[in-house]
């Protein structure tokens, strides 16, 4: 839903465990047309059936391992695994939630 400028807020739900979790971030190619900014899933099938060339990279970041303070604060954990994702990724956070995203994009319609 987002459009690759900035992370929006992760869920809490895969960090309340406690346990390690491995960051992937996926850079797309923006070259002719860019497919982050498909709202449906059918339009990314669309965006990606027109684009002469489709590429894609992923990359694995460190496993991050939370902390003591992490391990009772799940919310802590996933702003922080955001944030070294956001870093690599060199984009800023937000803390704009999936649900603002998306109905950003629905009232834009």
């Amino acid at each position: 839903v987002t459009n690759g400028s900035a992370l929006i807020q992760f869920r809490p739900g895969a960090f309340a465990v406690g346990e390690a979790v491995q960051p992937v971030i996926l850079r797309y190619g923006t070259r002719p047309l860019d497919v982050s900014g498909a709202v449906r899933g059918y339009e990314v099938f669309l965006y990606a059936m027109l684009q002469p060339a489709n590429s894609l990279s992923v990359e694995f970041l460190s496993p991050a391992v939370p902390s003591q303070a992490e391990l009772s604060d799940p919310r802590l954990f996933a702003g922080n695994v955001r944030a070294a994702m956001a870093a690599a990724l060199g984009v800023p956070c937000t803390n704009h939630s999936y649900e603002d995203a998306w109905l950003a994009a629905v009232a834009h319609e």
